[in-house]
């Protein structure tokens, strides 16, 4: 059991997510070949780890970054972080301190995604509105919209209540996809 920004993940947990993949690859199968000794993937320590996503020491960053990542998908924690840890260790060596605002995790997953992404790689990650719209990310905003290239966003601060019945926060879903050093200027979201 590991502790993921003062949330407990449960190595259970991940066997549940694990399982559930399984049966939707059985979903996309034909019954008669699932009888003949189906091979099931290894998922648990190859695509599924128990471990800060901001420990640049554990193992899963050389395991993900052998492979060709044709997309990241994910919702990362809706709080702000503490001037602590592995998340903030992450800002300080890269400099990014002063980018992110108020050490939001979101911000910080957005910017994270560029170190497992190839020019081939999507990502799609739901995030608090506030990561993008809050006073005070101006300096994150301007980063971000260098660093990437914004394709779509899908917000949800109307329906939110809709979606997620106890959402406070609003929320929004934003594609995009690491720049690698490419002139932004004229992207069109």
């Amino acid at each position: 059991q590991n502790n993921l920004f003062g949330i407990d993940i449960n190595f259970q947990a991940l066997k549940v997510a694990c399982f559930s993949i399984y049966i939707a690859i059985l979903d996309f199968q034909d019954p008669k070949t699932i009888l003949d000794d189906f091979p099931f993937p290894k998922l648990i320590g190859e695509n599924l780890f128990a471990a800060d996503f901001f420990d640049l020491s554990h193992s899963y960053n050389s395991i993900i970054n052998k492979k060709r990542i044709d997309f990241i998908l994910g919702n990362p924690p809706w709080k702000n972080g503490a001037d602590n840890g592995f998340h903030v260790d992450y800002l300080r060596k890269n400099k990014l301190l002063k980018v992110v605002s108020d050490y939001q995790f979101a911000q910080s997953f957005l910017i994270r995604c560029k170190d497992f992404s190839s020019p081939q790689t999507k990502s799609v990650l739901i995030v608090s509105s506030k990561a993008i719209y809050n006073y005070n990310a101006e300096i994150f905003r301007n980063y971000f919209l260098s660093e990437f290239r914004l394709t779509q966003y899908l917000d949800l601060s109307a329906v939110r209540r809709l979606i997620f019945p106890n959402a406070i926060n609003p929320a929004m879903i934003l594609f995009f996809e690491y720049a690698h050093g490419e002139n932004t200027l004229n992207n069109v979201v």
